[in-house]
């Protein structure tokens, strides 16, 4: 059986939820496709789709992913995460280290804790955005230090992208 999926827009642990509950259903899966044009949205939630998404391929699960639009920050982890990548010419990617946007009130030490709570789940979230780049190490750190936009000719070269849908 194949299964569609549509990421739009913002990504969200609820939408994160309704689409692993939907693949759960899902009897007999053999491959998935999504189509992505996001923005991006709660790193966390993105990056266990992911690993979510890995781990059915390790179950011999195909999974294609289609970049139609944007595909920027968390969507384009998941859109990393295809065995088979697909990008429509004017579709482009963007990656970048996590984004944080605290704005409560806490005393320091709780603010320090913080801190390291983001500088731990960002050295997981680049490992894994590294592990599916052909880069050096070298090159993927200075690209990640801020918002790294990638056409889908710079995609191809890369070797991030299988297929380009040309107009």
């Amino acid at each position: 059986m194949q299964k569609t999926l549509f990421l739009l827009n913002e990504i969200t642990s609820n939408r994160i939820s309704r689409l692993v509950k939907e693949l759960e259903e899902s009897t007999e899966l053999e491959s998935v496709k999504i189509f992505i044009d996001s923005t991006g949205g709660d790193a966390v939630s993105c990056l266990s789709f992911c690993l979510y998404l890995e781990n059915l391929k390790k179950k011999g699960v195909k999974l294609e992913t289609i970049s139609f639009g944007v595909c920027m920050s968390g969507a384009c982890a998941i859109y990393l995460a295809g065995s088979y990548r697909v990008m429509y010419e004017t579709s482009e990617l963007m990656l970048h280290s996590i984004q944080v946007a605290d704005s409560e009130f806490q005393d320091v030490y709780t603010a320090e804790k913080q801190q390291e709570r983001y500088k731990n789940y960002n050295k997981l979230w680049e490992k894994y955005l590294f592990s599916k780049l052909k880069i050096t190490k070298k090159q993927f750190s200075n690209k990640i230090k801020s918002d790294w936009y990638v056409s889908s000719a710079e995609a191809k070269k890369l070797e991030i992208v299988e297929k380009i849908i040309k107009i």
